[in-house]
């Protein structure tokens, strides 16, 4: 499986607050809380969950609560692949909320949009664009 190519996850898994690590199917789960911005800066994510195949070092899926530009909430779920709109709010959940909402989304991807179990012969490293 491949990982995330945004490798923003390491700034907020880094900085950010980690509520909580778990195990879910195959994946090992770290969910963060990314803290409140001041006024004038608007942080993208809210929440993120990242999801780690095995013991591979880089997240292949995550979960976002994320703001666009005009200020809309969007539940995201990112893959190597793409990026997929789950779900729009005008406020932010809460984080229990959006926890139950990200697993939610992870268990409703079909297998097309699953990224398929990691062959020992696949690597484990992001894959850099060429310019």
């Amino acid at each position: 499986m491949e990982s995330l190519q945004d490798v923003s996850w390491m700034k907020y898994l880094y900085a950010g607050t980690v509520a909580e690590r778990f195990e879910w199917e195959r994946f090992r789960v770290a969910s963060v809380i990314v803290p409140l911005a001041n006024p004038t800066h608007n942080e993208r994510y809210r929440f993120r969950m990242f999801f780690f195949e095995g013991q591979a070092p880089a997240p292949s899926i995550a979960v976002n609560m994320e703001s666009d530009l005009l200020g809309t909430w969007k539940l995201t779920v990112q893959t190597s692949r793409a990026s997929h709109v789950i779900a729009s709010f005008d406020q932010v959940p809460d984080y229990e909320a959006w926890r139950s909402m990200a697993v939610a989304a992870i268990d409703s991807l079909d297998a097309t949009q699953k990224p398929p179990p990691l062959d020992s012969s696949q690597r484990v490293r992001p894959k850099r664009k060429r310019h």
